[in-house]
């Protein structure tokens, strides 16, 4: 979609945006493993989801290529929607909640299951595998800087 300015781009070039939009102070590691699976992650979770990304009609000035793209609701919720709804029809549960306190894992490390703590009860799961998802501190007003109160 961005044509002949997509040749452009590359993983290392995304990196180099990504540490001079945070000036400097992102963990390189983490930030390889991101844009060395962001075009893949992309493409499953549209796929997956049924998701229809386009450019974006404006793009960041912190990226020096457009690479911006945006669902065309223009809505995350969208996309938290039917991700919910893809993930529970292939037999996924969704706990919320639920904070967990506590990683399981076997004698060789693998992670085998979470404890985790809600309001009303300590929840147990075991399963092959596990995603842990955080969200944001957003809501939570205590967690917000002074210049992000109200």
């Amino acid at each position: 979609m961005f044509g002949e300015q997509a040749k452009k781009d590359t993983p290392q070039h995304l990196a180099a945006d990504v540490s001079n939009e945070s000036l400097h102070t992102n963990d390189q590691n983490l930030t390889q493993v991101m844009t060395e699976n962001i075009g893949e992650a992309i493409d499953f979770i549209s796929d997956f989801v049924n998701l229809n990304y386009g450019k974006a009609q404006t793009q960041t000035p912190e990226h020096s290529i457009d690479r911006q793209i945006k669902l065309s609701s223009s809505s995350s919720y969208e996309l938290v929607k039917k991700a919910a709804e893809a993930f529970t029809k292939k037999g996924g549960q969704i706990f919320l909640d639920a904070r967990v306190e506590h990683i399981l894992q076997d004698e060789n490390g693998k992670v085998t299951g979470v404890v985790a703590e809600g309001r009303k009860r300590t929840l147990t799961v075991h399963a092959d595998a596990i995603t842990l998802s955080t969200g944001g501190y957003g809501a939570n007003l205590n967690m917000r800087g002074k210049k992000a109160k109200g």
